[in-house]
């Protein structure tokens, strides 16, 4: 028997946030965990889905995302 490679491609969340719906999930999601990474990665996702043509979704999501960062970001700063 032979070991035969397997192929594999990257996977690209955007491009299942078809609609307002999935979007708005996706970064509630996001948000709900309170991580920055997670957050500022599921922004990064949204802006691809919405740059691939796809429904642009709820504008005021993404200012929600850019509140919680700079919140988050406040909050770390004032531990230091």
């Amino acid at each position: 028997m032979t070991d035969m490679p397997i192929e594999s491609f990257p996977f690209d969340a955007s491009k299942y946030l078809d609609d307002a719906g999935s979007q708005s999930e996706y970064l509630q999601e996001a948000l709900g965990t309170g991580d920055p990474e997670v957050i500022t990665y599921a922004h990064d996702v949204f802006v691809r889905a919405i740059r691939a043509g796809e429904e642009s979704g709820p504008g005021i999501l993404a200012e929600e995302i850019f509140a919680k960062l700079r919140q988050m970001r406040a909050e770390h700063h004032a531990k230091d």
